[in-house]
């Protein structure tokens, strides 16, 4: 199908900031931040905010509507010592895309990304032929 997958792992348990991805940094949730980046971007053909935290899906659908899906991960995908690729791996599991799209693993924590420099990403990944599922 060769779409370009989208996906920000976020969690509403943080010991060193709590609710960090919905708290604001110059006036709008953290996590917007890249969302906005995303969206203005154009690379993605769906983008998916993979959460445990009913405010960060109740932040998503009013801001976002239809633009950005909710992956309801799991508890377990979801504590402080899971690693990253659990709830990748609980996504690819669940959603089962396609052999031929491309991932992108986007973090809620890295606001400056630009639209630069996922336009780059996504050039790359076209001419270099790189699948990430």
């Amino acid at each position: 199908m060769n779409r370009t997958i989208c996906f920000i792992p976020v969690r509403k348990g943080s010991k060193g900031i709590p609710n960090k991805n919905i708290r604001k940094l110059g006036g709008k949730p953290l996590v917007c931040w890249v969302l906005d980046t995303l969206l203005a971007s154009s690379i993605a053909d769906v983008i998916w905010v993979a959460t445990d935290s009913d405010q960060m899906e109740s932040l998503i659908t009013r801001r976002y509507n239809h633009k950005v899906k909710v992956f309801r991960r799991s508890e377990e995908s979801a504590t402080d010592t899971s690693p990253t690729i659990e709830v990748v791996k609980e996504f690819i599991r669940i959603e089962a895309p396609d052999d031929n799209d491309r991932f992108v693993l986007s973090q809620a924590t890295s606001p400056f990304t630009s639209v630069a420099d996922l336009q780059t990403l996504h050039r790359d990944m076209q001419e270099q032929g790189w699948i990430y599922v």
